[in-house]
């Protein structure tokens, strides 16, 4: 209960934080890469986030101060999302599951649009915080977020979570959603640690109808 009550008084801060002006808005703790960089590796890699997304967000625009991990990341955060056989709303469902226990509110807040855009309704946002006493959440749903849930524990998922889970996917998107958890695990805690804020235009009430 600890973590979800520092989580919803972290949200909470920086739901307030994306109303602030842009020069008065919290900087990470290493400074940004200009999102036109000189470096031309790098400036191809900034394009390719500007088309898939429209603009160089702030948490690319801190990674890029190594830019072979800035590539290695993005390529590996593509795969992830484009090549998994995992329906993407239990994708997108264990996404917000581990940034919300992990206290990732940049990437929890950056995951809402496409939330909605694959069906995940407004009433189970506002359930998944205390998910395992709501009814909002279908057997298969409930699986992969008692999966998340193990996988922030320091002992793992036990076995019975393991084999409900399995009940509704194969080997290979056990696979695929125990990667998706790692990383954004990963995502989080790299946020957290180099404070990365929400951007102050960023509009996470919007709906992303590309999932």
């Amino acid at each position: 209960m600890r973590r979800i009550s520092v989580w919803a008084l972290s949200l909470a801060f920086v739901v307030c934080a994306a109303a602030v002006p842009a020069q008065m808005q919290e900087q990470p703790r290493i400074p940004y890469v200009s999102d036109h960089p000189d470096d031309p590796d790098l400036a191809k890699n900034f394009d390719g986030f500007r088309a898939r997304q429209g603009y160089v967000s702030n948490m690319v625009q801190v990674t890029a101060n190594a830019p072979a991990i800035n590539k290695a990341i993005g390529d590996f955060a593509i795969a992830l999302r484009g090549a998994s056989k995992v329906p993407k709303i239990y994708t997108n469902l264990t996404i917000m599951r581990i940034a919300q226990l992990e206290g990732g509110k940049y990437q929890y807040l950056h995951e809402l649009p496409a939330a909605r855009g694959c069906g995940i309704s407004q009433a189970q946002i506002d359930a998944l915080p205390d998910w395992r006493k709501n009814s909002a959440f279908d057997p298969q749903q409930r699986a992969v977020l008692a999966y998340a849930d193990g996988m922030t524990e320091k002992a793992g998922p036990d076995d019975a979570t393991v084999k409900a889970l399995a009940s509704f996917f194969t080997p290979e998107q056990i696979v695929e959603l125990t990667t998706i958890n790692g990383f954004y695990v990963m995502q989080a805690r790299f946020g957290n640690a180099l404070r990365v804020p929400i951007e102050p235009n960023f509009d996470s009430g919007k709906t992303n109808p590309s999932c």
